[in-house]
């Protein structure tokens, strides 16, 4: 089922964006406590309107969004495609919905079509993951995995949501191998490893780095020292301040020692997340005394 059929609510703040979009909001300051009926402000506006040119099209979008609701693709397709919002923020949101209503008419060329063009504006939109993702499977239905990897490549950058950079990056991997693309396929592996550890994907990611490197499966990610520390940051950034303990401890005996005051911070923060505070101060304080004196 299409993701705007689970948000009616949705629908209803988008048609709101339009009666509201490009107004200009006013608000009236005091000038001071002795301010008299005689000076006071005008009254102003208590409605703010529409630019005309959202007003005329505020019926279709509606319109079409509504035949979404009811699952009717074709009648939402004459809607959605009768007008377009332009360089607009909500035109993001046309885009998204044809693009659905082509998918629910039967139509997948023209909701692949549509929402590659919503993809060359790296929509900021609240369903840009949801497009992209959309986008890459249409890409892979059809055999276009080099496309299908870029979209998915693309997604993995752009988004700041660890689950959803995984299953970008684990999707991209796995289309770089369907072409052939192995070290296309290794480098996003990796990044799971590095930027993305605690995604559920980072298990499979760390087997096919190991398999492409030749390691057996129990061994620790080939990963340099400063590519580890970035892992272990990232684990305590996804609660996983146990993992990245470990961690740091193995990483203790390679790196260089240049990294030993960033190893003791790292274990200090990692202590603190589970709540071994007094561990955790015998760890930081002697870190007051040197550059982290203020921090």
């Amino acid at each position: 089922m299409l993701k705007f059929l689970r948000r009616r609510w949705l629908a209803a703040t988008v048609v709101a964006v339009l009666l509201l979009g490009g107004a200009t909001a006013y608000f009236v300051a005091r000038r001071g406590e002795g301010v008299t009926a005689t000076h006071a402000e005008p009254d102003l506006p208590s409605k703010a309107e529409a630019p005309p040119d959202l007003q005329k099209l505020r019926d279709a979008y509606a319109a079409g969004v509504a035949a979404l609701e009811r699952e009717d693709g074709a009648d939402a397709v004459k809607h959605l495609s009768s007008f377009t919002f332009g360089p607009r923020a909500v035109e993001e949101y046309r885009l998204y919905y044809l693009s659905n209503a082509y998918q629910l008419a039967g139509n997948p060329a023209a909701a692949r079509a549509t929402l590659a063009r919503l993809w060359r504006r790296q929509p900021k939109m609240i369903h840009a993951n949801d497009a992209g993702l959309n986008l890459a499977k249409l890409y892979e239905d059809t055999g276009d995995f080099d496309r299908s990897a870029d979209v998915y490549a693309a997604l993995g950058r752009r988004a700041d949501a660890q689950d959803v950079i995984g299953k970008a990056r684990w999707n991209a991997a796995r289309a770089r191998l369907q072409i052939g693309d192995v070290a296309g396929a290794l480098y996003n592996a990796r990044a799971i490893l590095i930027e993305s550890p605690g995604a559920k994907e980072a298990s499979n990611a760390g087997s096919l780095v190991r398999t492409l490197h030749g390691l057996p499966q129990n061994a620790p990610p080939p990963l340099t020292p400063n590519e580890r520390m970035q892992r272990i940051i990232a684990l305590r950034n996804a609660n996983k301040a146990q993992q990245a303990l470990d961690e740091l401890t193995g990483l203790e005996r390679v790196a260089p020692a240049a990294m030993k005051m960033e190893i003791q911070l790292q274990r200090g923060l990692a202590l603190h997340q589970l709540r071994r505070f007094e561990d955790s101060n015998k760890v930081l304080e002697p870190l007051t005394s040197g550059p982290f004196k203020y921090a």
